[in-house]
């Protein structure tokens, strides 16, 4: 491993042991995040030959629930890939994207561009684009077109209906004081017709003490959004008290929203109502609990069309943890499902009323030796042969996981098990990896793991789905060449 990698990890272990102690500002944090993923992503690529068994070598190295090995470059064997698009980026845009797949065999993509723009304030500015692509001509079937423009690339999220319309979810709308910055700071969605995007409304910030120069608070980062059977839009969003001081932005909250169709123009009900906090501080009643929560979530919808959320959050003096909540009675109820770790990623996924869900653990308190670690959960609502509990088991232990930001997702495959698309770094001993891979489950729970690609960094972020010929679809974004891929199972 390149001496400079090991200093770059060494100097991002001690940063994020200060940040687990509340003593790193964010615009350093912010840094060191830079420089992890600098140090995970710029070391030179190894040959196939050097770290993995190609066709040719002794196969008796793969373990006995692994698969997959590289011919065509980049990619493995059973999986054909293709290159959507290249965003144009000024290097400080992160290249989040999301994709889905929509009943006329094409693939919906919406990424970030730049395309040297600045605000009135000077602020870098990027276009969210939209592009949709056919898999079969492997050209757009519908070139590539802004929806609207912001000045961040903040996480995003793309949806549908059950008539293929279009929803996604970013940060928008106001600009608002926060930190001692301008931000577009509200939760916005954006509906296409087939046309046109049409942007509304999701969430305001609001605080009903506010008085002065700050009005609301910031809404709209790390946002999720899922479309129920009635097209009715659900959104989790991170939100801090306005001006987002010192202390609202090291501890943040986790809020949910929900607009039906005919409240996306006009909403008549009361701003307090509308938006819920999930996880958080509790000023609101009086106290005084600080809770960092928010940046680490996924939203699902069960079978009945009820939001279930996950999160981790950590609280300043009572521990941290992996939750869900859901609503029972009106009222978020809160479940432990792993309370020892530190969670840097997190999917999740549901069918036919079971819970899934695939996190990264940073690190453990009852297993000391454990870093960035691949885990599953599954709690089995319709299983009447054992209680209805959360079991937790290990997925991937001796390596590196990438987890900061969309390394990981997953999706349900054609026999109703999830599938979980994810990036290995290095093992914990320091031999550099670089593999993107998909896990998969058989009927009877044991696991399979297939290597999709090597050689591209392919799995910086990820998108997994099952398409309708029943055949695994994984979208990613390559390091190496600073291009969306598609990868299809043959």
């Amino acid at each position: 491993m390149p001496s400079s990698l090991i200093f770059i990890w060494a100097f991002v272990g001690i940063i994020l042991n200060l940040k687990n102690k509340k003593q790193l500002s964010p615009a350093l944090l912010v840094l060191t995040y830079s420089i992890m993923l600098l140090g995970c992503l710029s070391a030179p690529d190894q040959h196939e030959h050097e770290t993995y068994t190609i066709p040719g070598s002794d196969w008796g190295e793969l373990l006995p629930n692994e698969s997959g090995h590289i011919v065509d470059a980049g990619v493995a064997t059973g999986w054909r890939k293709q290159k959507i698009v290249n965003p144009n980026s000024n290097g400080l845009m992160n290249p989040y994207f999301d994709a889905i797949p929509t009943d006329d065999g094409n693939v919906q993509f919406v990424y970030y561009n730049y395309d040297e723009q600045l605000d009135d304030n000077g602020q870098f500015e990027f276009n969210l684009q939209h592009l949709v692509w056919n898999p079969l001509t492997n050209e757009p079937h519908l070139a590539s077109s802004t929806i609207t423009t912001v000045n961040h690339s903040d996480q995003i999220s793309l949806g549908q209906d059950q008539h293929n319309q279009l929803y996604l979810a970013y940060r928008g709308g106001e600009v608002k004081a926060c930190n001692g910055g301008k931000v577009l700071a509200d939760t916005m969605f954006s509906v296409f017709d087939g046309v046109n995007w049409q942007e509304y409304l999701g969430a305001q910030g609001y605080v009903e003490r506010s008085a002065g120069p700050f009005e609301n608070g910031h809404a709209g980062s790390n946002v999720r959004l899922a479309v129920d059977s009635n097209a009715n839009v659900h959104m989790i969003y991170q939100f801090m008290y306005e001006g987002c001081d010192a202390t609202n932005f090291a501890f943040p909250d986790l809020f949910y929203v929900h607009k039906q169709p005919f409240q996306f123009v006009m909403d008549n009900r009361q701003v307090a109502d509308i938006e819920e906090q999930v996880s958080g501080n509790d000023y609101k009643t009086g106290g005084n609990s600080q809770n960092d929560t928010g940046t680490i979530t996924d939203l699902v919808m069960d079978q009945n069309d009820n939001p279930v959320v996950f999160y981790y959050e950590q609280s300043a003096s009572s521990g941290k943890g992996l939750y869900v909540s859901y609503k029972v009675n009106g009222q978020w109820l809160k479940e432990p499902i792993n309370k020892d770790c530190i969670v840097s990623d997190v999917s999740a996924a549901t069918d036919n009323g079971n819970l899934y869900v695939a996190y990264v653990a940073q690190s453990c308190d009852d297993d000391t030796d454990t870093r960035f670690s691949l885990r599953f959960a599954k709690k089995e609502l319709n299983d009447q042969t054992q209680p209805a509990t959360w079991q937790d088991s290990y997925l991937e232990e001796g390596v590196l996981v990438g987890g900061l930001g969309r390394h990981l997702d997953m999706a349900i495959d054609n026999v109703g098990r999830p599938v979980v698309a994810y990036y290995e770094l290095a093992t914990y001993d320091e031999v550099e990896l670089n593999k993107f891979k998909m896990i998969r489950f058989d009927e009877s729970w044991q696991v399979s793991k297939i290597l999709l690609s090597q050689g591209l960094q392919l799995g910086l972020h990820n998108k997994v789905w099952l398409a309708s010929d029943g055949k695994l679809n994984v979208a990613s974004y390559s390091a190496a060449n600073s291009a969306i891929y598609l990868l299809t199972e043959h």
